[in-house]
């Protein structure tokens, strides 16, 4: 049984984060491997890192200035030429954040 927030906004929600445990056929507390649930859903997971240079500084400066708290990661919503999509991983955040 899955603990369902007090919030009446986010209670909703928690199913749909559930989603990928049920996936991976992962317990409540074990850590996900985004690396290997990825390509299930159609993800390419990468970390940031090599991707900065292609940023514009504006973008640069969010995610690695003011921002590294504030994201775990990100799906780019262009699609790849075989339908998936990339997910960016904060490369600062530890594995079980991402």
């Amino acid at each position: 049984m899955a603990f369902l927030p007090f919030s009446p906004n986010a209670r909703p929600w928690e199913p749909i984060a559930l989603a990928p445990r049920k996936l991976a056929q992962a317990a409540i507390d074990d850590v996900l491997d985004s690396r290997s649930l990825a390509p299930k859903v159609g993800l390419k997971v990468v970390d940031a890192k090599p991707i900065m240079p292609h940023l514009s500084e504006v973008e640069r400066q969010h995610l690695t200035g003011d921002g590294p708290s504030r994201w775990s990661g990100g799906v780019l919503p262009i699609p790849l030429e075989d339908g998936s999509f990339v997910c960016i991983l904060n490369p600062d955040h530890s594995r079980r954040r991402n």
